[in-house]
This record gives C-alpha cells, sequence and structure tokens, in this order.
C-alpha cells in the first residue's frame, strides 16, 4: 500500500502542472459544461493510453526497461532511434521549462527575505538543489514528493475555501461548443504523466494490480483537482463582458488579473495560495520528469551495471535542460511548448499502439495485462491521437474557433 501511495503520488504529482492554474482561461470560452466534458474526455484518453503503455513495459521480462528497449523490441532499430530522439527533445522542453520556473520561484522566495539574486544564479541553485533529491535515490525522491504532493493538496484545499463563498452558479451559464476544440491541446496535456509508467515498475513495483492502481488514483486525482478548479473560476468569473473569463484570457497575464479581482474582492489569502500551489506543482512535475529522463538514459545507454551511472545520469538528465534555460531563456520556448502536446501524442499514443500491436499480433507475446477491446480498441485509439495531432498543430497555427477570431 505504501509503494502503491508513492507510485500514484509520482503519477498525479507529475500530471499536475502549475499551468493548470491557467486551464479554466484556456477553456473557458466553451463554458463549463462544455469544458468540462472535455475534461473527463481527455482523462479518458489519457488513462486509456497510460494502461497501454503499460501493456508495452509489461511486455519485456527485464523489469529496468524503458521505452527505449520496448521500441527496440518491437519497432527495431529505426523505431529505436526515432524514440530516442522524440523523447529527448520532448523531455528537455519540459525540463527547461520548470528549470526556468523554478529559478523564478527561488528567485521570488529570497526576494521576499531582503536577497536578491540573478536569475542564472536561482536556477543555478534550483537545479543542484533538487537534482540532488532527484538522484540521492527513489527512497528520498519518494519523501519529498510526499511532502510537496501533501502541501499541495492542502493549498488546494484552502484555495477552494477561500473562493467559494465568492461564487455564483449563475456564472456557469454561458459557452459555445465550437470553442471547445482550441481547448483540448492543452487539456490533454494537462493529464501528460506517461513517461513515469517503466519507472513505477521499476523503483516501486512489478504486481499488475498494484501498478494498475497507481496509474488509476495518479491519472483521477488530477481530474478531480481540475474540475473543482474550473467549477470555482467559472463560477466566479461572469463568462463575457468586462472582467470576464474570456477578457481575461485575452490579456497577457490572466492569473495576475484574476489575483487582483479576488484581492479587491476581499479574498487576500488567494493570492499566496496560488504561489503555494504553482510552486508546489512545479517541484513535482520536475521530479517526476528527472525520475523519467533518468531512467530512460540509464536503459538506453546501458549503465545499468556502469559505476559512475549516477553521475553520468545526472548530468545527462540536469545539464542540457540548464544549458538551454540559461542560453534561450523562457520566452524562447513557447512555441516549443505548444507543440510538446504533439510529440507526447506521437511518443505515449502512436509509438505503444505500434508495439502492442507488433507484440499481440506478429510477435504472438503474452503480457501479464493486456488493455480490453482487441484491434478495434487499439485502431480507435489510433484515430484518436492522430486527432489530437492535428488539434495541437491546429490550434498552434489560429485554425480552430476562438472569440475574436
Amino acid at each position: 500500500m505504501n509503494k502503491e501511495l508513492s507510485g500514484g503520488a509520482i503519477v498525479a504529482g507529475t500530471a499536475i502542472g502549475a499551468s493548470m492554474l491557467a486551464l479554466p482561461f484556456m477553456t473557458g470560452a466553451a463554458g463549463f459544461w462544455y469544458s468540462s466534458l472535455g475534461l473527463v474526455f481527455c482523462y479518458m484518453y489519457s488513462l486509456t493510453t497510460l494502461l497501454l503503455l503499460l501493456e508495452v513495459t509489461l511486455y519485456c521480462s527485464n523489469e529496468d526497461a524503458n521505452i527505449i528497449s520496448m521500441a527496440s523490441m518491437h519497432l527495431g532499430k529505426v523505431g529505436e532511434y526515432i524514440t530516442w530522439g522524440i523523447f529527448l527533445i520532448l523531455l528537455y522542453i519540459i525540463s527547461t521549462s520548470y528549470i526556468s520556473g523554478g529559478g523564478s520561484l527561488l528567485g521570488s522566495i529570497t526576494t521576499a527575505y531582503g536577497i536578491t539574486i540573478t536569475k542564472p544564479v536561482s536556477m543555478t541553485v534550483f537545479t543542484i538543489l533538487f537534482g540532488l533529491v532527484a538522484f540521492r535515490g527513489v527512497y528520498l525522491l519518494d519523501i519529498v514528493n510526499r511532502v510537496l504532493t501533501t502541501i499541495l493538496l492542502l493549498s488546494f484545499v484552502m484555495l477552494v475555501v477561500s473562493i467559494a463563498p465568492y461564487t455564483n452558479l449563475n456564472q456557469l451559464s454561458g459557452g459555445e461548443l465550437k470553442y471547445l476544440p482550441a481547448g483540448l491541446s492543452v487539456t490533454v496535456a494537462a493529464f501528460a504523466c506517461h513517461f513515469v509508467v517503466p519507472s513505477l515498475r521499476k523503483n516501486f513495483s512489478s504486481d499488475v494490480q498494484s501498478l494498475k492502481r497507481m496509474i488509476w488514483v495518479g491519472a483521477s486525482l488530477p481530474l478531480a483537482i481540475y474540475l473543482v478548479y474550473q467549477f470555482l473560476i467559472m463560477s466566479l468569473l461572469p463568462h463575457d463582458g468586462p472582467g470576464s473569463l474570456i477578457a481575461m484570457a485575452s490579456t497577457g497575464d490572466p492569473l495576475q488579473n484574476l489575483q487582483e479581482t479576488l484581492t479587491s474582492s476581499g479574498a487576500t489569502l488567494v493570492p499566496n495560495l496560488i504561489i503555494v500551489f504553482a510552486n508546489c506543482a512545479i517541484l513535482t512535475s520536475f521530479l517526476g520528469v528527472v525520475l523519467a529522463i533518468s531512467d530512460f538514459l540509464e536503459d538506453g545507454l546501458k549503465l545499468q551495471k556502469h559505476p559512475h551511472k549516477q553521475t553520468i545520469c545526472a548530468l545527462l538528465s540536469l545539464g542540457p535542460p540548464f544549458l538551454m534555460a540559461l542560453l534561450i531563456g523562457p520566452g524562447g520556448f513557447t512555441k516549443a511548448l505548444d507543440y510538446s502536446g504533439f510529440l507526447v501524442n506521437f511518443l505515449f499514443g502512436i509509438l505503444p499502439i505500434m508495439m502492442a500491436w507488433n507484440a499481440r499480433y506478429r510477435e504472438k507475446l503474452s503480457s501479464t495485462y493486456q488493455l480490453p477491446g482487441g484491434k478495434t480498441t487499439l485502431v480507435l485509439l489510433l484515430i484518436l491521437c492522430l486527432w489530437f495531432m492535428y488539434n495541437v498543430f491546429a490550434n498552434t497555427m489560429q485554425w480552430l474557433p476562438t472569440p475574436g477570431n
């Protein structure tokens, strides 16, 4: 049970990022009811792909195997090389954004105590500090992640209690279905935690039922939090007009406007709670990503028995994203982060479908778990994956309907 809670916390903590706070503003044009349906739809899609990835993981007899070994086993050298490139690009992009955001977080904390440090210094301290946590072993990482997840949940509960008195159920009316697709690429990315699935088996348990419970709990907790938070924000603000959800979404910083609105209404505790929640979300996600990329590199470079594997993995996991954060800065990654949803759907949607198809119907392998539905499920899932990939691209190119577009 302890290991299941730890694994579930890793999955949930990786999925819940600071971007969750902006989710109602990204999907608000569709209205509460349509956007909530979109959340449930994206949750079911993500849960299905998580369970499919679990099936593919269990085809490998080696419990340390990561997605590189899986791709090599079922897709050959070409599949292995493609997986190498996409996985590294994706996780380095995500890690860079977290190092940049974590550096800003550390800088704001030290400034509050009268100590001013530059952004490069704050990013360096953040990377070293939490890099040590990630590479001191899964035991320490588990403890720190549990503490952060607990603080995250407590701050969320306090946020709910603080905002609830200012809500108005009449605000939930409004919205149009045609605006929903533009928000789905952001919504499905909010459940992205697939890269930790192989690490669950390696670090916590090889029991199928335990792994399934970790995934179910870890994916369902974000859904509950997202639905409650979306309800609060959308019942707090009018749908359109001055000071509305859509008006705030069109500004450069909707969260800042929300904090100012709540403060002027008397909810002075809310800005601090949002900061605490956002910071814990960054840290839990960062730890999950570092664990995933470290296990990936250890598997891909065959470092399991290397005497200095921890040092090598630490340098290769944190070095490139740290340098990118220093050289490029957060602004240069806006477009890349937009396309990260495209990479997520390919890497954890298309590739697992291909691997599962080959394992089941060509190699005739058996696994202790198989996603129900046979070929029909895999074909439907493939269509959904391709649609989500198109949706991410179309949204980035501003082809989808949005207010004022």
